[in-house]
């Protein structure tokens, strides 16, 4: 996939994507990339990808990666580039935006239960409440 997104989409086993049989497909697909060396995958990229998948093809199965080298790898790349490291993706906005969204309600949700009036009580019985209070202080006024 990280290839695929590197190279825009394109991957060499794209030239099966015309066969009909799913089987076929997925045997042609399975059987070029247990063939297809790291140098030829990784053509046109810079060489930290070669180098991303020898690591992650020696892995054994539960073994965990070391992260901070394969993510060296890729600084390493921004920096002989002169790229900065901009971690503004769609899918970072939208977490952000929806995290904002849920701090926001959570504290709407906690000044509404703060000030929390019975179930059982409208706003029109309040607005009543609220009448005959007035007409009681009031008339209690005029004397």
């Amino acid at each position: 996939m990280l290839i695929c997104l590197a190279k825009g989409g394109w991957t060499p086993w794209k030239i099966y994507e015309s066969l009909k049989n799913k089987d076929d497909l997925i045997k042609n697909i399975i059987k070029m990339k247990l063939q297809i060396t790291e140098e030829i995958l990784c053509k046109g990229l810079p060489n930290e990808f070669i180098h991303y998948m020898k690591y992650v093809k020696k892995l054994d199965f539960e073994q965990e990666p070391d992260y901070q080298y394969l993510i060296g790898l890729f600084t390493s790349i921004l920096s002989k580039n002169e790229l900065k490291k901009n971690l503004t993706f769609f899918w970072i906005k939208q977490k952000t935006q929806i995290k904002r969204k849920q701090i926001i309600e959570n504290r709407e949700n906690k000044k509404s239960t703060s000030i929390t009036k019975p179930k059982y009580i409208n706003n029109s019985r309040i607005n009543s409440h609220k009448r005959l209070y007035r007409k009681i202080k009031e008339s209690l006024n005029k004397y």
